[in-house]
């Protein structure tokens, strides 16, 4: 069988070794994986029960984030019908005001217009003004406490806390936390989160472990058009560890579980879960 992507020119038989490619979707992958058995996605029922396998590393991961921050830890009291309000000021000196609403928090609505509008960028999963500094202080303000999620958010991000604390908001047991799109599908961020605020893309390959309904040493994850990684092993597709054959192993990339807005909306109902059980632990 030969490939149909136009100019490819490779081909592939059953009992043969598949040939490297990093074309994403490849359509000889694709005929290959119709032949044979291959790594799909569970459904939602069977990663509910896996997912706790891997609660502990993200709590711990949560815990060292809130550890790493400086200032004293504030309590937190606001109930449910007080709304924060965070002013940020632009590169013009001007400033504009964010409140809660519809369950986004202040600090959430007024980074996700920054942005959308390009005053701020997010880069290694961080957040950084659009010349690449750091956002000062003095432009990302709340005029009260930070709930615990926004405190852990915030500073994975690299972002100034007004005033962190611990404390779970009113739907923090229900996992509801609506972030910036932007933050949702940002690979690195979500790394940051749970494998304590350092990049290791072998924790993002573990925990979507539970997603793949083949043995965690039969599949890889690539990202982007160059990057392979195990549960061990990160490396690109021209520098590959000696015995690294990943033609021995099912490929699944990372925009096919990006895309799939039931396993991402369960993904971050786990990390969520995770906060609360942390915050809750801190008490």
């Amino acid at each position: 069988m030969f490939c149909t992507q136009q100019g490819c020119g490779k081909s592939w038989n059953a009992g043969e070794q598949f040939p490297l490619c990093i074309t994403n979707p490849c359509p000889l992958r694709q005929y290959r994986d119709s032949q044979v058995q291959a790594p799909r996605f569970n459904a939602k029922t069977q990663i509910d029960v896996k997912f706790g396998e891997k609660s502990a590393g993200v709590v711990a991961s949560i815990d060292k984030i809130r550890s790493d921050i400086t200032q004293p830890l504030q309590p937190y009291a606001m109930q449910g019908e007080e709304k924060a309000t965070t002013t940020v000021t632009l590169p013009s000196g001007l400033t504009e005001r964010y409140s809660t609403d519809t369950n986004m928090h202040s600090e959430m609505r007024a980074l996700q217009a920054m942005l959308q509008r390009g005053y701020w960028v997010l880069r290694y999963g961080r957040v950084f003004l659009a010349n690449g500094q750091s956002v000062p202080a003095t432009h990302f303000v709340t005029d009260q406490p930070h709930c615990g999620f926004c405190t852990i958010v915030l500073a994975a991000l690299g972002l100034p806390l007004t005033s962190p604390t611990s404390g779970n908001h009113k739907y923090g047991c229900n996992a509801i936390y609506p972030l910036p799109l932007q933050l949702r599908r940002d690979v690195m961020f979500i790394i940051r989160l749970i494998n304590r605020g350092s990049m290791e893309y072998t924790a993002l390959k573990r925990l979507l472990n539970v997603f793949v309904n083949a043995p965690a040493a039969s599949w890889l994850l690539q990202i982007n058009d160059f990057l392979l990684v195990s549960d061990t092993v990160s490396c690109t597709f021209d520098n590959l560890p000696k015995g690294f054959d990943p033609r021995e192993h099912r490929i699944l990339h990372l925009n096919d579980f990006l895309d799939n807005e039931e396993k991402l909306n369960l993904l971050w109902k786990f990390i969520l879960m995770k906060f609360y059980e942390s915050n809750k632990s801190t008490k």
